[in-house]
């Protein structure tokens, strides 16, 4: 059986650790976002907060869309750091933006141009369907911003900069809550 060098292990398990904890903390603010749109979609009545769980559901499938195009990128990153090929960061971040910026505008269509389709086709209660409508097409707007943001963020992350997912996390739930 191999002997574990503690020392080693311990200065692993801390580097990892000061890579993953701000990217645990800003999913945890992204969750605490989620948490204080319900509370406060809650406060009008059990329509807009039906309303926005509906929408909430399936703008999370264009959110999920953006996240899954960009998945390739921290990795493709942090091989090029690794190999010392830093020069190669740029034309491959160019390229990550002109993706995600496509794919965000193909996303706020479909979002956009779809949602009162989908709505009815997924049977959800046609009291709720102007409410949906409009929630579904205030944040479609946003697709092309936050695909464009998983771009920014897989770049910073495959370079070892985690704290920025953070710090955008905590910023976002910080100007949400005062509302």
């Amino acid at each position: 059986m191999a002997r574990v060098d503690t020392r080693r292990f311990a200065d692993e398990a801390w580097s990892t650790l000061r890579l993953a904890l701000p990217l645990i903390t800003g999913q945890l603010a992204a969750v605490g976002m989620s948490a204080v749109d319900a509370v406060m979609a809650g406060h009008y009545s059990a329509d807009v907060l039906g309303a926005v769980a509906v929408g909430v559901s399936l703008w999370s499938l264009a959110v999920v869309t953006a996240i899954g195009l960009m998945m390739a990128l921290p990795p493709s990153v942090a091989q090029l750091v690794g190999a010392g090929r830093r020069a190669e960061i740029g034309p491959l971040f160019r390229q990550a933006l002109w993706l995600a910026l496509s794919m965000g505008l193909l996303l706020f269509a479909a979002v956009h141009w779809l949602a009162p389709l989908v709505v009815r086709a997924l049977h959800v209660d046609p009291r709720l369907w102007p409410q949906v409508t409009a929630f579904l097409h205030a944040v479609s707007f946003g697709a092309p911003a936050i695909a464009c943001y998983f771009a920014l963020r897989g770049v910073s992350e495959g370079m070892g900069h985690t704290r920025p997912t953070m710090y955008f996390g905590l910023l976002g739930l910080v100007l949400l809550v005062p509302l």
